[in-house]
């Protein structure tokens, strides 16, 4: 009786996907692998310690398998890749805006408000306000208006003292100056911006009196 040579040990790499390294490395005994290098690469959709896959990977190219005690390689997950958010109050908002979209997160505008200290499109605060995030997560920010506009209102003739609360009452700044025309100073003549103007809440206007 004759016994045909089925020529060497061939096995084919099993499917080492979604299991963790000491599983892998039992799989890879079986068929009497051994595992070769681990590499570990960020996975938005494998979980952290997963394998990603495998090195040759699963369903070898070569038909006939693979000898015993081949070394096969190791993709391992180290979970979502964190994005810092960083710090961009009183920066530029449209610029805030593609960086963090370039980097993988969303951006929201949940508020616009007055500011004083921070110019018109900037950004007053954001959401979270360091840190990091994970891709698709949201960054709220609050954008800056820019200084509060208040019509400077008519003080002409009105004693000086109630022209200078009117406009304090405004959130103005006064200051009295003599009109060219001066008598006791006792009413109000003009202002500087004039009345009907647009001006700052907060900026100063003077008041001429005569």
């Amino acid at each position: 009786m004759l016994t045909v040579s089925k020529g060497p040990e061939r096995y084919d790499v099993p499917d080492l996907r979604g299991h963790t390294v000491e599983e892998a490395t039992e799989a890879l005994a079986e068929v009497k692998f051994v595992v070769g290098k681990v590499e570990r690469r960020w996975s938005e959709s494998v979980p952290e310690g997963e394998v990603i896959r495998s090195l040759p990977k699963f369903g070898t190219e070569k038909a006939e398998g693979l000898s015993p005690d081949t070394a096969i390689g190791l993709v391992v997950s180290k979970g979502r890749k964190p994005i810092k958010v960083g710090d961009w109050v009183g920066k530029d908002f449209e610029t805030a805006k593609a960086e963090l979209e370039d980097r993988g997160l969303a951006v929201e505008v949940v508020d616009r408000e007055h500011s004083d200290t921070v110019d018109e499109g900037g950004v007053i605060s954001h959401e979270p306000a360091e840190g990091t995030l994970f891709k698709g997560d949201v960054v709220e920010f609050v954008v800056s208006e820019g200084p509060e506009l208040v019509e400077v209102p008519s003080v002409f003739y009105d004693p000086t003292e109630e022209a200078v609360a009117t406009l304090e009452d405004l959130g103005f700044v006064v200051r009295i100056r003599h009109a060219p025309v001066y008598f006791t100073g006792e009413r109000a003549y003009s202002t500087n911006p004039p009345a009907g103007t647009m001006a700052e809440k907060g900026s100063t206007i003077t008041v001429y009196v005569v």
